[in-house]
């Protein structure tokens, strides 16, 4: 009889694996808002400042949150005080502008109004471009109430030609149309580009050199004056004086100048020391 076999077992199959699925951990849970100690400090806070008022009362019964500690009166307050008052009075002094009597010799050129109840007089270097632009601000300020008079001085003692071609000019009665001429260029005007525009108006350039030739002629003798005033007061060009006082160009402007013009005509003190005039 043949041995008996073992049953047969079934083969195992092979595990499958299959997906865990991973469980996300639970955000943590926002903290309450500390109500409760913040309002506990805060009347821990309040506490402790009403005990200071209550012993800066207790301390002080007669002072409150208003009152201020007077300083000790000092013995040489009046003389402080009278240093001051000279002072200011110094100061006033010499703030105070300082009405410049204007020469007598006619100007090279009257602009504006002959008769204006203002007399705005330029002294300028007609060759200089910034001078001439300087020149036409001032005229439009106020052409219909001021007279203005151009009276020149050179900018360096040498450079004498732009007179010369206006007194030339002033002697032809050719002063408006020179003027004219001038007011368009955009440039500074050296000596041959004055005898140009001279010889534009009919002035022989001939003659012309025959002028400049001469140490001292007889048409710049007539600047002479107003040459010698300028230096004397030590005026440099561009500088503008009204009715005698000069002005502090920088803040010239159209309201202070018809300000200026009705204290004229209301007979009112024309100059004060907040004014935009200044001393000489």
């Amino acid at each position: 009889m043949p041995p008996l076999k073992p049953p047969h077992k079934p083969l195992a199959r092979p595990a499958v694996r299959r997906p865990t699925q991973r469980v996300g951990t639970l955000a943590p849970r926002p903290k309450p808002f500390p109500v409760v100690p913040l309002l506990a400090a805060g009347l821990i806070v309040a506490g402790l400042g009403q005990l200071a008022w209550w012993a800066w009362q207790n301390q002080y019964p007669n002072a409150n949150s208003h009152t201020t500690v007077k300083p000790a009166a000092n013995p040489f307050s009046a003389v402080i005080e009278l240093k001051q008052r000279h002072a200011s009075a110094k100061l006033a002094a010499t703030q105070q502008p300082q009405q410049l009597v204007m020469p007598a010799t006619p100007p090279l050129m009257v602009l504006g109004n002959p008769t204006g109840p203002v007399t705005l007089t330029a002294f300028i270097d007609p060759s200089q471009l910034s001078h001439r632009r300087a020149l036409n601000t001032w005229l439009t300020m106020g052409a219909e109430r001021t007279r203005l008079e151009l009276r020149f001085v050179p900018t360096t003692a040498n450079n004498l030609s732009a007179g010369l071609m206006f007194a030339v000019a002033r002697q032809r009665n050719q002063t408006a149309a020179l003027w004219q001429q001038l007011a368009t260029m955009p440039k500074d005007l050296d000596t041959p580009m004055m005898m140009e525009i001279m010889a534009q108006n009919g002035v022989s350039l001939k003659e012309l050199r025959a002028l400049l030739s001469q140490p001292n002629p007889a048409p710049l003798q007539s600047l002479q004056p107003d040459i010698a005033w300028a230096r004397a007061n030590q005026i440099t060009p561009p500088t503008l004086l009204m009715d005698g006082y000069r002005v502090a160009l920088p803040l010239l402007n159209p309201a202070r100048l018809n300000t200026y013009i009705s204290r004229r005509l209301k007979g009112e003190a024309l100059v004060q020391p907040s004014d935009f005039l200044i001393a000489n």
